[in-house]
């Protein structure tokens, strides 16, 4: 597992938009040009069972968005993210998310 950039948790109905900032890690003109990902469970749970959608990047090339939704009650999954820029960096987050209800 590689260092984790962030922890969340959030409930199975719900559907959250998160922020990846680069605008530290960036040199002066350069910018985000492209970010994929791939979800893990340590958990064990199927890793499809947690959606990752609409991942875009600001106008500005300093910030990706993403939404996550549904995933499986007290499951854990891990996204790892690769965003590439336009020097040829590439940077990796990985965010920990944690299905949990609160109710």
């Amino acid at each position: 597992m590689s260092q984790l950039s962030g922890q969340f948790t959030q409930d199975v109905p719900e559907n959250r938009r998160y922020i990846l900032d680069y605008t530290l890690q960036l040199s002066s003109g350069e910018t985000i040009t492209g970010v994929t990902y791939s979800v893990t469970s340590p958990t064990g749970d199927n890793p499809a069972n947690l959606t990752i959608t609409s991942v875009t990047i600001n106008a500005a090339g300093t910030m990706a968005f993403f939404y996550a939704t549904a995933g499986k009650l007290n499951q854990q999954y891990e996204v790892a993210f690769l965003a590439t820029t336009s020097i040829g960096q590439v940077f990796e987050d990985v965010i920990k998310f944690t299905i949990t209800s609160k109710v």
